[in-house]
């Protein structure tokens, strides 16, 4: 965790608000910035990146990633798992 902090000391923290990038998007960018600054650009061209969303956030982080190039990764290492939030669950499964 150390070698991250150092690595991505002249960033800004996730917390700042940056107008026009939304925290998820920046949170990958500086992912991928320190990877590569710690690994080298073969280990984040090689990174496979789970990123959960909400069903309502899907749309706008599926925009982020089409005008971003897929943040210059591989399509199939990047994957998007939308939760879904109104769910219907059956109060009892059927029996077999």
């Amino acid at each position: 965790m150390m070698m991250i902090a150092l690595a991505a000391r002249a960033q800004m923290p996730p917390t700042e608000r940056v107008e026009g990038v939304p925290l998820g998007v920046r949170v990958i960018l500086q992912l991928l910035v320190a990877v590569t600054e710690l690994a080298g650009p073969e280990a984040a061209s090689k990174l496979t990146l789970l990123v959960s969303c909400s069903d309502r956030e899907l749309r706008d982080l599926m925009g982020e990633v089409l005008g971003r190039r897929f943040f210059g990764m591989e399509p199939q290492n990047l994957i998007i798992l939308p939760q879904v939030r109104d769910m219907v669950v059956p109060k009892a499964w059927p029996r077999a």
